[in-house]
């Protein structure tokens, strides 16, 4: 049985969150992004404008 993918929180960087950001939401893609803290367990979490 071939084993499920696992998670790395650390593959979702900030520069890949800002182009997903443009993407999704382009009004808001010129908005400083920076990692939340704490992380969660499971997911990763963005601060976006000015903090």
């Amino acid at each position: 049985m071939p084993m499920p993918p696992t998670f790395d929180p650390l593959a979702i960087t900030p520069g890949l969150a800002k182009r997903l950001l443009a993407v999704t939401h382009p009004h808001w893609a010129g908005l400083p992004i920076v990692p939340a803290k704490p992380q969660g367990w499971g997911s990763r979490a963005f601060r976006l404008g000015d903090a």
